[in-house]
């Protein structure tokens, strides 16, 4: 299967990138109290393990990893994030490299213990081509924890209801998938969830868990004032995927 030329979609995220960033020394509160916790609780005692953050955007997630003493390469697809990400390191030793999730070949098979991924693969074309290379660098009984957008959340915002005149309906269960125009230039593209999970099991990957995490009532005093605090107790914005390499 041939690597898809996603240069137009990597130039869009260049284009937005520093809106995306998150401020300096504060990340944004779905990353601090939900994903964080979510990804520490599934990888565990990762200290010496050989971890790849697959599309990382500006590293946050890869700054997590090394801190609890992880060995971690990074690949995003947009040049500027990889320099964004470099720039934001502050020293940690993690490798970062511009690659396409579609093609990993700069990796050995089986060279990594762990992949973690936040919110790409909706960003991917070939998002089952990429699922196949992730497989392939991951040891047998590694693990594989990624998010996505949530397919049901963000469908149901962006398209769901009558559309425009001469434009197809664009519902929820849609297979092959469709392109969404959202967030500041940037595109997404629409898979269900039954999508999302035949295409990890194929790949080579058992379904260990699924997770629609949401920020518990405790963090109230703290995300009370935020303007959608209400919603994101309500309703998932990000699906998270655990799954082992058999």
């Amino acid at each position: 299967m041939s690597v898809p030329d996603d240069s137009h979609l990597a130039a869009l995220w260049d284009s937005v990138a520093d809106q995306w960033l998150d401020p300096p020394g504060r990340l944004r509160p779905s990353k601090q109290y939900v994903a964080i916790p979510l990804f520490r609780s599934l990888w565990g005692d990762i200290a010496g393990k050989r971890v790849l953050d697959a599309g990382c955007g500006g590293g946050w997630l890869t700054r997590v990893a090394m801190e609890d003493g992880a060995d971690v390469d990074a690949v995003d697809f947009s040049p500027t994030l990889i320099t964004r990400a470099r720039q934001l390191d502050g020293g940690t030793q993690a490798r970062y490299h511009v690659a396409n999730l579609c093609d990993l070949s700069r990796f050995r098979d089986a060279h990594f213990d762990l992949v973690i991924s936040h919110c790409c693969l909706q960003d991917v074309s070939n998002y089952r081509l990429a699922l196949q290379e992730i497989a392939r660098v991951v040891r047998t009984e590694g693990c594989m924890i990624l998010s996505v957008v949530h397919p049901w959340t963000w469908q149901f915002d962006a398209h769901w209801g009558p559309p425009a005149p001469g434009e197809p309906f664009l519902g929820y269960i849609e297979d092959p998938q469709y392109l969404i125009e959202r967030f500041s230039g940037r595109n997404m593209f629409h898979r269900p969830l039954s999508a999302y999970c035949a295409a990890v099991t194929s790949a080579g990957f058992s379904l260990l868990g699924l997770y629609e995490p949401r920020p518990g009532d405790d963090l109230e005093p703290v995300l009370g004032g935020e303007p959608q605090w209400e919603r994101w107790r309500r309703v998932p914005d990000f699906l998270y995927i655990h799954a082992i390499r058999r």
